[in-house]
């Protein structure tokens, strides 16, 4: 992941939303294990849909618990 090295990635739900309302973020990965509740309250970007699930999207950036939503710094 290219953010990622580049330290633009948001790492987790509640830090993504966070970011999300104060319009800080170009664009939002989610998995396919995001909860519904989760995903409706992402708007006003772009949401990139992973075909993973939250342990796997976790396991490729290198951490080692599930990481269901993450954020790219605009």
């Amino acid at each position: 992941v290219k953010q990622f090295q580049e330290g633009k990635l948001v790492i987790g739900t509640n830090n993504t939303l966070k970011m999300l309302k104060k319009s800080k973020l170009g664009m939002v990965y989610i998995t396919t294990s995001t909860p519904e509740e989760t995903k409706s309250q992402i708007s006003g970007v772009e949401v990139k849909k992973l075909k993973m699930t939250a342990t796997e999207l976790g396991k490729m950036i290198g951490k080692n618990f599930p990481i269901a939503v993450c954020g790219v710094r605009k």
